[in-house]
């Protein structure tokens, strides 16, 4: 008799939920209803209208020059960027290279007080322009 029992509870707690489920999609119907009416009054349309939203098309693909598909795949390809910086490594060892040939040039000042010496002058004053080259730098195994 107990097992009756439950199942009558049971099957009650089950109604009671459906009847809570019922009464919540019709309140959210008539809600719908209601903001149906408000948008159709907003916009100037019969109030009985029924408004079915659509979405929108996906958004057409800009068609590109073949010029552009070429330029985006040059500059997003890891091979081409490291052959650019390849280059540019070799570039710049070549720039390294030439500055081997230019001369190293200097200047230079100097002044002197002395009092030790009687025969020398107390104030000697010394300038010059130094240079140094290597001719040979560039040169692999020749005699110049």
């Amino acid at each position: 008799m107990a097992a009756g029992n439950v199942l009558e509870v049971a099957a009650i707690g089950s109604n009671a939920v459906l009847l809570q489920n019922k009464h919540a999609l019709l309140s959210a119907e008539i809600q719908i209803a209601d903001l149906n009416s408000e948008l159709n009054d907003l916009v100037g349309l019969p109030l009985d209208t029924n408004v079915e939203p659509v979405d929108p098309p996906p958004p057409e693909p800009t068609a590109n020059t073949r010029e552009t598909y070429v330029q985006e795949a040059l500059e997003k390809n890891p091979e081409i960027k490291a052959a650019r910086e390849s280059v540019n490594k070799a570039q710049s060892g070549v720039k390294a290279a030439q500055l081997d040939y230019v001369p190293d040039i200097s200047a230079f000042a100097r002044y002197s007080h002395q009092d030790g010496v009687p025969f020398l002058t107390n104030n000697i004053g010394i300038f010059g322009v130094k240079m140094t080259w290597d001719i040979s730098s560039g040169v692999s195994g020749g005699m110049l």
